[in-house]
């Protein structure tokens, strides 16, 4: 059997906001942490989506998004130009604090840092 390094979505979302916000290019259990966030709120309305940034903007939270990266929009209104853009950092923070790792899971329970992949890992249990 091999050995695997395992990160649970929880302990790759909080990795995510306290890491240093620069820090490019992001890491992959990060990216898969916010993608796997959105997936689990799909049973809610489609508000939180990913998009690239064609120019820089400015996170709700003053961080700064600059042209190329991947950012997090929350659609809050009908109108365009009404989403909240968050960094990678301030969404992972917020997909924390609303406890996402607690729900079903959709692509994987963990990232497996060796095959950098989701894995379902059977022992997990969700109230």
């Amino acid at each position: 059997m091999r050995n695997r390094n395992l990160i649970a979505l929880e302990a790759a979302l909080f990795e995510c906001f306290t890491s240093y916000q620069s820090r490019w290019p992001q890491p992959w259990h990060h990216l898969w942490a916010i993608h796997e966030s959105i997936a689990r709120l799909d049973g809610f309305p489609k508000t939180w989506r990913t998009q690239k940034a064609r120019k820089a903007h400015a996170c709700v939270r003053g961080c700064s998004i600059e042209d190329g990266r991947l950012y997090v929009l929350e659609a809050v209104g009908p109108g365009w130009g009404d989403d909240l853009k968050f960094c990678i950092q301030c969404a992972a923070m917020i997909f924390y604090y609303m406890q996402v790792y607690r729900l079903a899971p959709y692509m994987g329970t963990h990232w497996d840092s060796e095959t950098e992949e989701s894995v379902m890992v059977k022992e997990t249990t969700y109230p």
